[in-house]
């Protein structure tokens, strides 16, 4: 099992952590360590929220990008549509007195 972080196996990691106890000294290495620690995890919150819009982003951009795509098959194909139906015309009533009196007028012209 690899335990390297950083490049740094689990030997140098020690050595690290016993030279900054020395260097600090017992104060100031817990007070160090809690910044370190409020850091990952103020880091960690951040990248969460991050992540959590970007999925929100990307869910709304492939819901945008199915419904262009429904739109574009309605368009390149058309729903099937029923013919008209088609009624037969109704005859006019023709009232046949106007075109005798018509016809004798243009007969009484001539």
């Amino acid at each position: 099992m690899d335990t390297n972080i950083f490049g740094i196996g689990m030997n140098e990691l020690i050595v690290i952590f016993v030279l900054a106890g020395i260097i600090l000294g017992p104060e100031r290495l817990a007070r160090v360590a809690r910044e370190a620690g409020k850091f990952i995890r103020n880091l960690k919150g951040y990248f969460s929220s991050l992540t959590g819009e970007l999925k929100a982003e990307l869910d709304i951009l492939d819901d945008s990008k199915k419904i262009i795509s429904q739109e574009i098959k309605k368009v390149s194909k058309p729903a099937e549509q029923k013919p008209a139906e088609i009624k037969p015309a109704e005859p006019k009533q023709v009232d046949p007195k106007p075109v005798e009196s018509k016809l004798d007028e243009q007969l009484e012209a001539k």
